[in-house]
C-alpha cells in the first residue's frame, strides 16, 4: 500500500514537471516559409533525414516547439522546420469585435501610434468606434469616416480586447516604383538560382518593380515582359525616397484641423501668415502646390499647410514633413531580449527584463509599421528563442537593420542610465544614433554609445545595436523603466533614433 501511494504521489509530481520541460501544443499556431525552398525533416536536426519540401509562402499548422525547431502538420505527417527560416503567427479571435467609447472632447485621430504622427481628425466625446488593434498606450479605431490610433487615455473599451496586430511578412506585398541594375543581370522565370532564364537586364538600366519577394524582385525587363532578378544587384531609383503625395483635386473641400491655423500669402511655412482659421472651417481647394493648399478666402487667394486640414473627398491626407518618410520600406528587425526560460534579469522590485523588452518592442513595432516600414519581431509573445535564431534573422534578409532590446543591471543598486552598444565599426553609426535620440528624449542619464562583445552583434552581418535602456536593479530607476509613460517614451525614442540614421545613410 505504501508503495502504491508513493508510485502515485511520483506520477502526480513527475507529470507538471514534464509539462515544464516539454512543449505544449500550439493549436493557436502556424507557419509561413521564409525561404524559396525549406526542407521539413523527420527529427528536429539538420542531421535528421528530409521528409517533404516547403515552398515559400506556404503556411502549416505548428504541433509544437523544441529549441530553434518547429514540428509541423506536414499534410497529414509530422515534420520538423527550422524556426529561423520561418514566420510564426498566433490564430486572431474574431468572435466579438471590441468597441470604444470616446470620454474626451475633440480627441485627435492620429495615422500612427505616436504624438509624432500626423493628426488626421478628431472625434466627438461619446462617439464609438470599432477597434481594429492596440498596444498598452494607443488604440487604432474604425469609424464610418475614419480610421487611426488615438490615446488610450481618452476612451473606454467594452468586448473583448482588440487583436493584436498581424505581424507583416516584409516580403510580401507590392511595392511600385523603379530600380537600377548595378550589374548586368540574367531575368529568371522564377525566384530562384534554378530557375529557367529568360531574359537579361543591363547594367545602370532602370526598371519597373512589378512585386518582391524576399531577396527576388519581379519586373517588367523588356515592355510587356516580366522576371525575376535577384535584389542584391537592384537598387531603389533615388526618386523613390521622397514620394509624391497626392493632393485633392481642384474643387474638393478641406476642413481646418486645429484652432488658429495659420493662412499665409505663399506656400512656405516661412511666408506672411495673413490671417488665422478656426477649427472645423471648410474651405474649397483652388489648386495643390506641393505639400500645401491654395484656398480662397473672402477675395485673397491663401495657403495653408496640408497637414493642418482634413481633406473631405477621401483623398489621402498630406503628411507633415517628418521621421516616416526615412522609414518607409526599410526592413527592421526589433530583438527583445530573452524570453521563455531566459528571464533576464530581475529588478529590484521584481520587474523581469523579459517582460520589460516585450512591451517596449511591441510599442515600437506599431510605429514602425504605422510609418510604413517592414518590421519583423524575433518574439511577439513569452518564448525562449536563442542567440543563433536572433542573428539569422538578420543575416537570412538582405538589407535588413537589427536592434536588441534590453534592460541593465548592476550589483550597484545606484547604476542609473542607458547605453547603446555596436561590436563591428558598421554598427557604430546606427548605435550613436539611438543614443543621441534616447538621450533628446529622455530624462534618464546616457552612457554613451560603447563596443560591446555580445553575439547578436558579434556574429550579425547587419546594421545592428543592442541598448540597454537602464538600469533594473536601481529601485528608483525601476519603477520609472516599468511605468507606461517610460516605455511610450523610450519606444518613441528608437523610432526617431532609426529614422535619424536611415536619414544620414541616405
Amino acid at each position: 500500500m505504501r508503495r502504491t501511494l508513493l508510485r502515485i504521489l511520483l506520477i502526480l509530481l513527475f507529470i507538471p514537471l514534464s509539462a515544464a520541460l516539454g512543449h505544449a501544443s500550439a493549436d493557436d499556431k502556424t507557419i509561413k516559409v521564409q525561404v524559396n525552398q525549406l526542407n521539413i525533416r523527420e527529427g528536429p536536426s539538420l542531421t535528421s533525414a528530409v521528409a517533404g519540401k516547403a515552398y515559400y509562402g506556404e503556411e502549416y499548422k505548428v504541433l509544437k516547439e523544441k529549441g530553434d525547431w518547429i514540428q509541423i502538420d506536414f499534410g497529414g505527417r509530422k515534420g520538423w522546420a527550422a524556426g529561423w527560416l520561418v514566420q510564426t503567427t498566433e490564430a486572431v479571435r474574431t468572435d466579438e469585435s471590441p468597441t470604444a467609447l470616446v470620454t474626451a472632447d475633440s480627441l485627435r485621430v492620429r495615422n500612427g501610434p505616436g504624438e509624432q504622427f500626423q493628426v488626421i481628425g478628431t472625434l466627438d466625446q461619446g462617439e464609438t468606434a470599432s477597434v481594429l488593434e492596440q498596444n498598452e498606450s494607443w488604440v487604432k479605431l474604425q469609424t464610418k469616416n475614419l480610421s487611426g490610433w488615438v490615446s488610450a487615455d481618452f476612451i473606454q473599451l467594452s468586448g473583448k480586447s482588440a487583436p493584436a496586430p498581424e505581424k507583416k511578412n516584409p516580403s510580401e506585398g507590392t511595392n511600385m516604383g523603379e530600380v537600377r541594375a548595378s550589374a548586368s543581370l540574367f531575368v529568371r522565370a522564377e525566384p530562384s538560382l534554378n530557375g529557367k532564364i529568360i531574359g537579361e537586364i543591363t547594367e545602370d538600366g532602370f526598371y519597373t518593380i512589378i512585386k518582391e519577394e524576399k531577396q527576388w524582385i519581379y519586373l517588367e525587363y523588356k515592355k510587356g515582359k516580366k522576371g525575376w532578378a535577384p535584389r542584391w544587384f537592384l537598387e531603389r531609383s533615388s526618386s523613390e525616397k521622397k514620394t509624391a503625395q497626392e493632393a485633392p483635386a481642384e474643387g474638393s473641400k478641406i476642413k481646418i484641423l486645429y484652432e488658429g491655423t495659420s493662412l499665409r500669402s505663399q506656400a512656405d511655412v516661412n511666408s506672411k501668415i495673413v490671417k488665422r482659421a478656426e477649427k472645423g472651417k471648410v474651405y474649397k481647394v483652388q489648386a495643390a502646390a506641393g505639400s500645401w493648399y491654395k484656398v480662397m478666402d473672402g477675395n485673397q487667394n491663401l495657403y495653408i499647410a496640408g497637414w493642418m486640414a482634413s481633406n473631405l473627398n477621401g483623398t489621402p491626407q498630406i503628411a507633415e514633413p517628418g521621421p516616416q518618410e526615412y522609414l518607409k520600406d526599410r526592413l527592421i528587425i526589433i530583438d527583445p531580449g530573452h524570453g521563455g526560460e531566459d528571464r533576464g534579469t530581475t529588478g529590484a522590485l521584481g520587474t523581469l527584463e523579459k517582460n520589460l523588452t516585450l512591451r517596449t518592442a511591441l510599442l515600437l513595432y506599431n510605429k514602425l509599421d504605422a510609418a510604413g516600414a517592414r518590421p519583423i519581431l524575433t518574439r511577439s509573445h513569452d518564448t525562449y528563442i536563442s542567440l543563433q535564431t536572433r542573428t539569422a534573422a538578420a543575416n537570412s534578409r538582405y538589407g535588413a537593420t537589427f536592434l536588441s532590446i534590453h534592460y541593465d543591471s548592476s550589483q550597484q543598486n545606484d547604476v542609473q542610465g542607458f547605453t547603446a552598444y555596436y561590436f563591428h565599426g558598421y554598427q557604430k553609426a546606427l548605435a550613436e544614433c539611438l543614443e543621441e535620440a534616447m538621450a533628446q528624449n529622455l530624462m534618464l542619464s546616457s552612457r554613451g554609445a560603447r563596443q560591446g562583445n555580445y553575439h547578436v552583434l558579434r556574429e550579425n552581418k547587419s546594421s545592428a545595436a543592442l541598448m540597454e535602456l537602464g538600469y533594473l536593479s536601481s529601485p528608483n530607476e525601476e519603477q520609472v523603466l516599468r511605468s507606461r509613460k517610460f516605455q511610450e517614451k523610450a519606444a518613441s525614442a528608437l523610432y526617431k533614433g532609426l529614422a535619424e540614421y536611415f536619414k544620414r545613410m541616405d
